[in-house]
């Protein structure tokens, strides 16, 4: 159905545009390293890398997981960074500089969670207070993970929207999307090639390389937002709750709370989806908007959501799931 999420619309890159750019693959690490030190590297890929998403994730998310996957060398350098970015280092990061919250630190703050990891059916993750303005929330870690809220989202939001925040998270963590955030995120942000720039297998990657594992990255990031949609809407047992976070979030101020009217929202998206699929020029535009909104096209998000809420697949899926736990009804 969202076509303008799938692969279709990723930006490719003109290998003729790429000084870096050869006869061969993009990248050939068999040249620059011995097949030995590959095999060991390779020891580091965590079990994650392999698991199945839950039933009920969006068909994009694995396209563009698969995609991801398919880059030329992907495995190696994802094995490469789950070596020398160990999850116990953000753990000790988050413990050195910011407050853990619990049943004897900020009660309320920590409530909800154990509960809604037990309906995910995760390990609870260690839940962090950060000093930021930032009006966010984030987990964090491949494997080990961390729920983060920042003093700037408890000033701002209620004690409803704070745990429909950590339902969110929680949501990634079930989804198995955090070894890919993770990864992506030192990709993308340069720290990666920063901290490993001068070991062989990143030596070895090319500029065009990069780019096509940023542009892959990029794409499966927004589409993985879809499956975390799912994930919240069979939370709650109703979309409307999803929903109406995404209309505050897009813009619906406080003040206007009992004038957000859903239907329109929806209508909003269906609206853009129809507009962009026309003209070469609307398309054009709509990969620059797309280029840095990760967690945002909420409209979209909004029209996509409900498309599954009324489809077959939902009414499938959703008998699976009994209401108490998030796990498949024996």
């Amino acid at each position: 159905m969202l076509g303008l999420l799938d692969g279709s619309l990723s930006c490719d890159v003109d290998a003729a545009d790429s000084e870096d750019a050869d006869d061969g693959s993009l990248f050939d690490l068999a040249k620059i390293i011995p097949a030995e030190l590959l095999a060991d590297e390779l020891e580091y890929l965590p079990s994650a890398f392999d698991s199945d998403l839950p039933d009920f994730c969006h068909p994009n998310d694995r396209s563009a997981l698969a995609k991801m996957k398919s880059v030329p060398e992907f495995t190696k350098v994802m094995s490469v960074y789950a070596k020398h970015f160990s999850d116990r280092e953000r753990h000790l990061e988050f413990m050195s500089n910011s407050l853990r919250v619990g049943p004897k630190q900020c009660p309320e703050i920590y409530a909800p969670i154990p509960e809604i990891c037990s309906f995910f059916g995760i390990d609870t993750p260690e839940v962090y207070v950060a000093n930021s303005s930032k009006v966010i929330a984030f987990a964090s870690g491949a494997t080990q993970h961390q729920l983060v809220v920042t003093t700037g989202l408890l000033d701002t939001v209620e004690p409803k929207e704070l745990e429909a925040t950590s339902v969110r998270e929680c949501a990634h963590i079930f989804c198995k999307h955090m070894l890919y955030f993770s990864f992506g995120k030192a990709l993308t942000s340069g720290i990666l090639n920063a901290t490993l720039g001068n070991l062989p297998v990143i030596r070895g990657v090319s500029n065009l390389a990069t780019k096509a594992l940023s542009s892959a990255y990029n794409l499966w990031s927004r589409c993985a937002e879809l499956s975390a949609d799912r994930a919240e809407a069979l939370y709650y047992d109703d979309p409307d709750e999803v929903v109406m976070r995404f209309l505050r979030s897009a813009g619906g101020n406080s003040r206007y709370t009992k004038e957000l009217n859903i239907s329109a929202f929806r209508e909003q998206g269906e609206e853009y989806l129809n507009e962009v699929s026309g003209s070469g020029v609307s398309k054009f535009y709509h990969m620059f908007d797309m280029a840095d909104s990760a967690q945002r096209l909420y409209p979209i998000r909004t029209a996509e959501l409900y498309h599954w809420i009324e489809s077959e697949d939902y009414a499938n899926i959703k008998p699976k799931y009994n209401t108490e736990r998030f796990k498949v009804v024996a």
